[in-house]
């Protein structure tokens, strides 16, 4: 079984003029999905790259917070998550189809 643990960040003031495409989750705060790295280019900073750049980009745009949902033993995504001050709210159990691996 997997589990998933729900992330949320608090957004500094606006901080940048970035702006991108905005997806609510459904509590309506903007989600944060899928932040990979190449496994050759992996530790060279840039998902906190991306990350900062999508955190600015929602700040900018008037967000207070943000959701990340990571996967629970995802060392590296939990650690990025929480350098940039998340707290994991709250855990649950996922079951995925043998389709994703």
């Amino acid at each position: 079984m997997t589990v998933k643990r729900r992330y949320v960040m608090a957004l500094p003031g606006p901080t940048s003029s970035l702006q991108g495409e905005l997806l609510p989750n459904v509590e309506g705060e903007p989600l944060l999905n899928n932040v990979i790295t190449h496994p050759e280019h992996q530790r060279l900073g840039y998902a906190k790259l991306a990350l900062s750049y999508a955190l600015n980009s929602l700040a900018a745009a008037g967000h207070t917070r943000a959701v990340w949902y990571v996967t629970s033993g995802n060392t590296a995504s939990e650690a990025l998550s929480q350098s940039r001050g998340a707290v994991c709210e709250d855990s649950y159990p996922t079951e995925l189809s043998s389709s994703r691996g």
